[in-house]
């Protein structure tokens, strides 16, 4: 299995919405970041599920 790769600015937006919802609620930050985690898993499990959008590169 490849390891799924996050443009660096995707990256830094994702833990800057993170943020943004541990402002408005404890502990909600993290079940953000805990479902992006889960969303990456069902990835993994099934790559070729998304469509090819150039080359091996799906979204």
């Amino acid at each position: 299995m490849k390891p799924i790769v996050l443009h660096p600015a995707a990256e830094a937006e994702m833990l800057a919405a993170a943020g943004y919802y541990q402002d408005c609620q404890l502990g909600l930050g993290a079940r953000f970041l805990d479902e992006v985690s889960r969303a990456g898993g069902r990835i993994t499990q099934n790559p070729t599920a998304w469509p090819i959008i150039s080359g091996s590169i799906r979204r």
